[in-house]
Parts: C-alpha cells; structure tokens; sequence
C-alpha cells in the first residue's frame, strides 16, 4: 500500500518474542498518530500459549498493522501538535554561527563569522530594530513597569499612570529621541537597555543597603554572643533579663509607634472630615447669604409698596378733611352773604370743578409716583440679578478660553516638535537614498569592462569594499585572473583540477586540464553566467567553495584558501553586474 511499509506477520511476531527489553517494547507498543511509540501492557485477552509460549493474537497484529498512520499522515499530525505548542508559547529563534572553520576552541574568524550573519540575515534585522521604535508600552504599562525611577518609594501607591508621569520618569532616567503618541510611548532598543539599567542600579542600591545593615545586625548579635561566652551563669542569667527587657522596650515602642501611626491616621481622617463638614458649612452658608438677600429684596419691595399706599391714603385723607374745611367756610360764608349766593354758588361751583379736577390730578400723580418707584424697585432688583448672572458667566468664558489657550499652546508645541522630527527623518531618507543612487551608479559604471578604464584589481578593491584580499594561488593583471580551481563535472559529481582563465576583453571564463595543458576544456560566455555566491549549504559540506550559476547548470567549485574564493566570486560577479546593468538599460 501507497506510504506504508508494512512488516510480515511472521517477523513482526519473531520480534514479539525477543528476549531484548527494546525489541520488545518497540514492537509491543502502539503508534500514535504523530508515527511515535507508546509502550503498553498487554492484557491477556491479548495473549494466547501455543505450545508452551505466548503468542500474540493475530487479530491483535491485524488491528495494529491498520492503525499504523501513513508517512504522509505523521508529518501532518506531527506537524499539526507542533504549531498548537507553539500557539500556546512565545516562540523565540536561535541562530547558531560556527566561529570558524577548523573547529578549535577559542577561535573567532571575523569574517567568517559576518559573512554567515549577513546571509542569515542578522545584519539587516539588527539595523531595521535600531532604525524603528521597537518598544511600544501605553502609558499605563509604561508607568506600572518603571516608576521605581521617577519616584520615591513612599510615594508610589498615589502615582497615576498617565502621560505626565511617564514624561516624568523619562526625564528622570535622562532619555531622549523617543516619540509621543496619543496612548502610547515609541522607545528604541536603548531606551530600554538604559531604563533596565536604571532599575538595575536601583535594585543593586537596595541590595547594598539590606546588605549593610544586615551585616550591622549581624555584628552585634556575634559580638552579643562572644559577650555571653565570656560571661558566667549569673552574668549570662542578667544579659538573658536585660535582652528581655530590651526586647519588652522595643516592642513598647513598636506598638506606641503604631498606635501614633494609627492615631495619625484617625486624626488625619478626622481632618478631612472636618475638612469636608466646613466646605459643606461654607457652601450651606453661602446658598443661606443669597436666600437672605433675595428675601431682603422682596421684603425691601413689599416695604416700598406699603410706605407708596401709606402715603396715598394720608395724602387721599388730607385732601378730605381740607374739601370738607372748605366746604363749611364756603357754606358760612354763603349763609353770611346771601345776597350774593348766586353769584357765589357759581363761583362755588367753579372751584368745587377745579378742585375736583386738581384733586384727579393729585390722586393719578400719586399713583403714578408710587408705580415709578415700584417699577424702580423691580429694575434695580432685576439688573443686580442680571449683573450677578454676567459675572459668572464671564468668569465661566475666561476661565474655559485660559484652559482652552493652555491646550491649543501645548497642541502647537506638539505640532511643532513632531514636524521638526519629521523633517529631520525626511532629510536623513533623502540623504541616504542619495548615497544609496550614487553607489549604485558608481557601481554600475565600475561594472562596465568594455570601458578603458576598467581593471580588474579596481573592480576587486571595490567589490571587496576596499579590503586588501591576495593570495599566491591567484595571479591577478589588469584584464585577466588565472588559477587553479577545483570543479565538479556535468556527470561526474566528483571535484577536478582544473586552470580557470577569466578574460574580460574575451568577456569568457576557460578552464583547462592543466597549467601546461593548451587544450581547451571548456568555456563559460559573461552573458550565461546568472549569478557567483558562496551557498552555504554547500559551505558547510565543502570548505573554500563557491557557486557559478548559468542558465543551463550549476557549477560548484572549491579553492584552497578563503582569500583565494572572495577573490574568485569578486572577480566573476563581474559578469552579472554588467548583464544587469545592461538589462536595466544603464549600458549599452
């Protein structure tokens, strides 16, 4: 069957009967689906005796051979428990770097080791987590996790985890170049090594100072017990009752400081309580002082409108009594002169209507003066409660437009620290980006050996970034490089000798049987070579060795030195770098 590598029956049951503790357990034991081995104890439902000895069932062998999984089907369930153990972890990767090749201690060989961080990739990830802001933390987090540092222990419990107390704790910790968002903080990797360091620092100060005075403590309890070796029974039966009322003493004050503690703590409840009840007082009082000047106000009203209608009536009254006054003269005089009662009755009757007139007059001008210092009254009252209203409401618009300026100012601040940050990181990217076009211009050009002034030491220098790499067996002039190089073969996968000759004028790559062979036994052309690098795979397997990939084949190749291979792959990326170019369209 398809993935399945079934024993016979017959051998399956020669090992269930091996006498070796493994063989044994291995073939008594059931597969999982994950294709691992669980022991388990047979029953005896399990096992029959044939001839004296046991012999497993043969639907036990049937019913094991069909719940064997297939290959396929371990790798999936293996790989299946894997990914829910890690789901349930937080992974991390290791990335092992051998220090050299020769496998001896206490040997680091610099550029081995870069040249196997820069193909794993540690080089670019370590650049891209120094250029980013890596640490995230809300304010919240970041506060709970250092406030060791920005304040003292004591005061700890009444820190609030806010943007203050996080700016706080930077400028304590003396950090700079982080950035501010609207919940969270954006450190780098140095922020937090040097705020770990600050805390470390601070946790190696408590620890020196618990060591102090646990080394006093323990002094005088060793220079107490050498006290009380020297002493007879009578002195060591006097220290014994002086340590008691030591002891007596300090827990006396231990608990006398506990009780001021605790009566500190009552006081200081009492005095915020009192604190509270003289607010409440203040504000009851104050609510008290405005009802009494409303009621003042109304009663001051009620007091003018009673004194108004006061007056009117004694007014109304006196104009009465001096109508009726005049009436009885007028009536005297008419009796006294009745000859003249006609002529007097219509001057009567003349002044009776003046009076009567003026009398309308007094009366609506009183009335008139009484409802102008009511209506005087009702203004005065309604422009001091309108002046009231005014006032606090213009201290209500000067008290929000101050703490409206303080936000839009700290706003502006903002604004303008997070642009002036912006625009440094911009004019970093466009001054790399232009370093970045210029060396991949400069690269493309030195990449052009058509050109007079190509050389192939200068390509070297530059391809090896300036580093001065020989060795004796290359030879190196300025348009060819010969050697000798191991190569595989197209059929043979077994290294040979071979000279390889690079010709840049020839634009070709020769290789020849020997240094004295004239014979040609191959030839690779600068355009079919795709690539030239260092696998290192084949690296690990192989030392010295080195890649040429074409479009047809791979050929792996080895020299006998490390110097010997960089200058071989610097050399030959000289084909691929023009090929490139050209096709980019940078050369013709």
């Amino acid at each position: 069957e398809k993935n399945r590598d079934n024993l016979a029956n017959g051998i399956i049951e020669v090992m269930r009967a091996s006498g070796q503790g493994l063989i044994y357990d291995m073939f008594h034991a059931e597969m999982k689906q994950t294709g691992q081995l669980h022991v388990i104890k047979r029953t005896d439902d399990q096992v029959r005796t044939h001839r004296g000895k046991e012999v497993v069932s043969e639907m036990v062998v049937k019913a094991n051979r069909l719940k064997a999984p297939s290959l396929s089907m371990q790798f999936r369930n293996s790989l299946s428990e894997l990914v829910d153990n890690m789901t349930k972890c937080y992974p991390h990767f290791i990335r092992c770097i051998k220090p050299n090749q020769q496998q001896r201690p206490d040997m680091l060989v610099a550029d081995f080791v870069q040249t196997q961080l820069k193909y794993t990739g540690v080089m670019e990830t370590t650049r891209i987590r120094r250029e980013g802001y890596p640490y995230r933390p809300i304010f919240a987090e970041f506060v709970r996790r250092f406030k060791l540092i920005g304040f003292a222990y004591s005061k700890l419990s009444a820190v609030q985890e806010n943007l203050q107390a996080a700016l706080h704790i930077l400028e304590k910790a003396k950090i700079s170049g982080y950035l501010v968002g609207k919940t969270k903080l954006f450190l780098r990797y140095v922020h937090i090594e040097a705020l770990e360091g600050c805390l470390k620092k601070y946790y190696r100060d408590v620890i020196t100072v618990q060591s102090v005075v646990r080394a006093h403590f323990a002094k005088k309890i060793v220079r107490r017990l050498l006290a009380r070796a020297r002493m007879d029974a009578a002195q060591r039966a006097a220290d014994a009752a002086q340590q008691a009322e030591e002891h007596r003493l300090k827990e006396e004050k231990r608990m006398r400081r506990e009780q001021e503690a605790a009566a500190m703590r009552i006081e200081e409840a009492k005095q915020q309580a009192m604190a509270a009840a003289l607010d409440k007082e203040r504000a009851e009082l104050e609510a008290r002082k405005a009802e009494e000047a409303r009621m003042m106000m109304d009663a001051e009203a009620k007091r003018i409108e009673l004194e108004t209608q006061k007056l009117l009536e004694l007014h109304l009254a006196d104009q009465a009594r001096a109508e009726a006054d005049r009436a009885l003269a007028e009536q005297a005089q008419a009796q006294l002169e009745a000859a003249l009662a006609r002529e007097a009755q219509m001057q009567a009757q003349k002044e009776a209507e003046l009076l009567r007139i003026a009398k309308e007059k007094a009366e609506d001008e009183a009335q008139a003066q009484a409802l102008a210092r009511l209506e005087e009254s009702q203004r005065r009252r309604a422009e001091a409660e309108q002046a009231r209203s005014e006032a606090e409401e213009k201290a209500r618009i000067a008290e929000e437009l101050s703490r409206k300026l303080m936000e839009a100012q700290q706003e502006s601040l903002k604004a303008k620290e997070l642009a002036a940050r912006l625009e440094e990181m911009h004019r970093a990217e466009q001054a790399r980006l232009a370093a970045e076009r210029a060396a991949l211009e400069a690269s493309r050009k030195a990449s052009d050996y058509n050109s007079v002034d190509f050389t192939l030491p200068g390509w070297l220098q530059r391809s090896l970034e300036g580093a001065m790499v020989s060795s004796p067996e290359v030879s190196i002039d300025a348009r060819t490089m010969r050697g000798m190089v191991a190569k595989t073969g197209a059929i043979n996968k077994a290294f040979k000798n071979r000279l390889f000759v690079l010709s840049v004028d020839d634009k070709t790559l020769r290789y020849y049987e020997s240094e004295k062979s004239k014979k040609e036994n191959g030839m690779l052309r600068g355009e079919e070579i795709l690539r030239v690098y260092v696998s290192p795979a084949a690296a690990l397997k192989t030392k010295h060795s080195f890649v040429i990939e074409t479009v047809d084949r791979l050929y792996v190749c080895k020299t006998n030195s490390d110097e010997a291979t960089r200058l071989w792959v610097a050399a030959l990326s000289v084909f691929p770098a023009r090929n490139a170019a050209v096709g980019a369209g940078y050369l013709s």
